[in-house]
């Protein structure tokens, strides 16, 4: 009987195709790996993205809101709707036959006269100027 020697050949081939196979399994391995770490960098770099967008959306929402804040300061500074708002008068003008008689002016107030100007409706001329304290009491009276 002869014995099962497997020839120098058929080893080599078998020797071979392991070889190969085994780097073709490294390799895959490789390629898996690089896939995993590329899927789990892609959310890393959209959070970051998201992060960037999150803040540049809170910053213009503060930069909005400080312009529409600011408008509306410079709104009621440059008005002249306070007086009907607020029901105050600064001036008060009475007129005697389409001649202007006393001019009243007013402290913030809106109540206590500032000052009463009189005019000599014929001559149109200023005959008394009284000038009032804030407490209402009078402050000094020019005659003309």
């Amino acid at each position: 009987m002869s014995k099962n020697n497997s020839s120098k050949i058929s080893l080599v081939f078998v020797f071979w195709a392991l070889s190969i196979s085994a780097a073709v399994i490294f390799i895959l391995f490789l390629v898996f790996l690089s896939l995993k770490q590329e899927k789990e960098s892609k959310p890393k770099e959209n959070k970051t993205e998201d992060k960037q967008n999150e803040i540049a959306k809170k910053q213009q929402e503060q930069y909005n809101n400080l312009l529409n804040k600011l408008d509306k300061e410079i709104d009621k500074i440059t008005s002249n709707d306070e007086n009907k708002t607020t029901k105050k008068e600064t001036f008060r003008d009475i007129y005697n036959s389409d001649n202007l008689v006393k001019t009243t002016s007013f402290h913030e107030d809106g109540k206590t006269p500032r000052e009463i100007i009189e005019r000599d409706p014929e001559t149109d001329t200023t005959r008394k100027i009284t000038y009032y304290n804030l407490d209402g009491t009078i402050k000094e009276t020019y005659y003309f």
